[in-house]
């Protein structure tokens, strides 16, 4: 046997004590393999691929977007601890709905009938008419006749789809306790009208238009069913952005530059395939309609549309500023004659610009930037958030005397400075000039003409740099100058307060006033605005949902302990974990009224 000294593969000792030499041969020791985690097949709906197979088909030459959408649409395993089942989401376009393993699990072998309305499909109406009958004696009495109509549905009804799908839902009876599937009609079919049986879908709703008669019920018939499995289901599916699924498929390997870059290609593809919206440019009386909430898309939520300080109805006469300048406009998105994104627009010096957008969702808000961006308009901000920011020192035109015309304000985003002396309007807080500041919300304006360049915090009595100085927007000390130390920024109000005033409200991670939360169950406070604060009947105060315990019945809320609720309770968090765990339910649902 033979050894090379040199080989690293084994170490040459001598042994001594030996008359002979005695050569031992060690070899290193193997390196334990790594075990790989198991991989199970991978599955994408069709509506899915066929949105990323478009979106990849958009672009130029091959770039990111087409890298990441090909690696999307080749997946064919993924770790067994991964996501599955990608779809797109219901409940935001803009999202992803998929599966975690957990819930793959629990779904295993379960299936769901989904309901499609296609050109068979008729609708019964049962109605009932009201005659008035004239007696010999010359009396008169109301007979009611019943009636039975069967209509069709036509070709008209379906565009370009051939079918169009019912909205499947899970509603809890309190007076059975049991669950059951109820099918609903979608919105893209609400307010279709047939011309030859006078009859549209309004809210849900079948409305017509045949004398004085008046629906009792109606129903379809010969619906087209199909049976799934139940990961597809809707009810049972997670919902995710586009950004956070990447990270769960790809981990690290793409930068948050460009998964953001990704997701903003994916977000204008949506905006291609929403057909349910208008976008609409105005003037007059479109800032009005545009700025009340009676108008917004419901139900509220926390999008900046909905946190908007010009929403009241009590702000409907602040807008004649924005009426009368000649370089305002208004554009509008609207989903169903609803309001789902607004922002003011600009032409200054030939040059069109679009102001802070505010919006419903992800969704509404990239499909109005687009529309913007298509129309030439360009961003005069560098965000959308609250604040001043901005890309140029834009000015308008404004004389004292017109200003003065005007009765009232609304409180101004970007162009919010008035310089008397100059006679404009503008974006930029120039240094030691004095101006009109437009950020009231009570219709006035903000008199800084006055301000000493050099002042004493009135709040603190030390002395201030001018330049760091804080304008106070709401409660105790609104309107006066503040050094940073005695502030506290808003997100809830997006406006600076008194720290001396402020609270800090957990629930809504914000600092909001003092005189604007109450006291919780467990002594927290809470912002009194905030969308899941309730109240328990029985005089056992304030909680907020996802946080608290309660039981509910008929809309009303009771503490579990409260010895005066009724005896048809309903335990919140129990029946949501019931309903994670039931399996399908048969379709119980009774014809749709």
């Amino acid at each position: 046997m033979s050894f090379d000294p040199l080989d690293p593969d084994y170490l040459l000792s001598v042994d001594k004590t030996e008359e002979n030499l005695s050569l031992i041969i060690k070899t290193k020791p193997e390196k334990a393999k790594s075990k790989k985690e198991p991989t199970v097949k991978f599955h994408m709906s069709k509506e899915l691929r066929e949105r990323l197979i478009t979106l990849k088909n958009r672009q130029p030459e091959e770039n990111l977007i087409t890298t990441i959408c090909d690696r999307m649409l080749k997946l064919t395993r993924v770790p067994q601890s991964c996501i599955n089942y990608l779809g797109l989401s219901n409940d935001d376009f803009s999202k992803i709905s998929y599966l975690n393993p957990e819930r793959i699990e629990r779904l295993k072998g379960q299936k769901f009938t989904e309901k499609y309305i296609v050109p068979r499909t008729q609708v019964i109406v049962h109605e009932k008419r009201e005659h008035e009958l004239v007696h010999e004696d010359g009396t008169k009495e109301l007979v009611e006749n019943r009636f039975q109509v069967m209509i069709p549905f036509g070709r008209e009804f379906f565009y370009e789809k051939k079918e169009i799908k019912l909205v499947r839902s899970k509603v809890f009876d309190a007076e059975t306790n049991t669950q059951h599937v109820v099918y609903s009609i979608p919105s893209s079919i609400e307010t279709i009208n047939r011309r030859h049986y006078n009859f549209k879908f309004h809210n849900k709703t079948l409305v017509t238009t045949w004398g004085f008669s008046t629906i009792d019920k109606w129903y379809f018939r010969r619906l087209k069913e199909v049976t799934r499995d139940s990961y597809w289901d809707y009810n049972l599916r997670y919902h995710q952005s586009i950004h956070k699924i990447l990270t769960n498929l790809f981990k690290d390997e793409y930068s948050e530059r460009d998964k953001n870059i990704f997701a903003e290609q994916y977000f204008k593809l949506v905006v291609a395939n929403n057909k349910n919206v208008q976008f609409l440019i105005g003037d007059g009386d479109l800032f009005r309609e545009a700025y009340y909430e009676a108008n917004y898309k419901k139900p509220s939520n926390n999008a900046t549309l909905w946190q908007s300080c010009m929403r009241y109805s009590s702000c409907q006469n602040y807008f004649e500023l924005y009426e009368e300048l000649p370089e305002v406009k208004i554009a509008v998105l609207y989903e169903y004659n609803k309001v789902v994104a607004r922002c003011l627009l600009w032409e200054i010096d030939g040059v069109k610009y679009y102001d802070r957008i505010y919006y419903y969702n992800d969704e509404f808000f990239a499909l109005m930037e687009n529309y913007l961006e298509n129309y030439g308009y360009k961003f005069m901000r560098t965000s959308h958030s609250a604040g001043v920011n901005n890309k140029y020192d834009l000015s308008v035109k404004l004389t004292y005397s017109e200003f003065l015309d005007f009765g009232a304000f609304p409180y101004v985003d970007t162009m919010r400075y008035y310089y008397p002396d100059l006679g404009i309007l503008t974006c930029e807080e120039r240094e030691y000039t004095p101006c009109y500041e437009l950020s009231d919300t009570t219709g006035n304006y903000e008199n800084n003409y006055d301000r000493d360049p050099e002042y004493t915090c009135p709040h603190c009595d030390r002395e201030a740099d001018p330049d760091d100085a804080v304008l106070i927007d709401r409660g105790p000390g609104r309107g006066t100058d503040s050094c940073p130390s005695c502030v506290e920024y808003s997100e809830e109000y997006q406006e600076y307060i008194l720290s001396s005033s402020a609270v800090f409200c957990e629930f809504s991670n914000s600092y909001v006033l003092e005189a604007d939360v109450v006291e919780l169950i467990d002594g927290e406070n809470c912002y009194s605005e905030h969308l899941d604060l309730r109240q328990y009947e029985n005089d056992y105060g304030y909680f907020v949902i996802g946080h608290h315990e309660y039981e509910e019945a008929d809309e009303k809320y009771y503490h579990p302990s409260d010895p005066m609720a009724p005896s048809n309770l309903v335990n919140a968090v129990e029946e949501a974990e019931e309903v994670e765990e039931t399996q399908e339910v048969p379709d119980l649902s009774p014809p749709l009224l």
